[in-house]
Formats: C-alpha cells, sequence, structure tokens
C-alpha cells in the first residue's frame, strides 16, 4: 500500500432529488463494473463518498487500490478519492 499525497474530489453525477444518499447504489453499480472489492468488503471505487446530508461512507483505507479515475496511474494509492453525492452541474 502507498502512502496517500493527493486528494481527488468526484461528484456522483445523480442529482440530489433522484437520490439524496447515494452510497448503496455506487457500491452496486461499481460492483457490476468492476467487481473490484476492498479490503473492508465494499466494491465503491472511492475512498469515501459523502451523502447529501453529510452521511460519510467509507469504501477503502487510505492507500489501498482504487477505481475511481480513469487515469490508471491515480488509482495505485497514492491518491485519495472523494465522491460527493449530487450533479454539480445542476445541484447547488
Amino acid at each position: 500500500m502507498k502512502t496517500p499525497s493527493t486528494i481527488m474530489i468526484h461528484h456522483t453525477a445523480i442529482p440530489l432529488d433522484d437520490n439524496f444518499d447515494q452510497a448503496e447504489a455506487t457500491n452496486n453499480y461499481h460492483k457490476r463494473l468492476w467487481n473490484f472489492r476492498s479490503s473492508i468488503g465494499k466494491y465503491g471505487g472511492y475512498n469515501y463518498e459523502i451523502a447529501g446530508n453529510g452521511k460519510v461512507t467509507q469504501f477503502r483505507v487510505p492507500g489501498e487500490t482504487t477505481a475511481a479515475c480513469y487515469q490508471a496511474s491515480m488509482n495505485d494509492g497514492r491518491c485519495i478519492h472523494i465522491a460527493i453525492d449530487g450533479n454539480f452541474d445542476r445541484d447547488k
């Protein structure tokens, strides 16, 4: 495992009006996409996801390989990936 030195912020691109707490949906979607289970038994490709109400769900431990970024080199544990629920092209 690497020591993370970068934080990358993502948005789920699903409007909060459609799903206020998207962690379960993210976990299921990423399981279908990659079927890449983390050391804590989840499939979400991010390290953390923050719901619209502030609830934080952990999918992977810091330094663990992720599946959150299309730049493969950013999935090797050097980056902590945090997804925030919502579509930031639309939600405020």
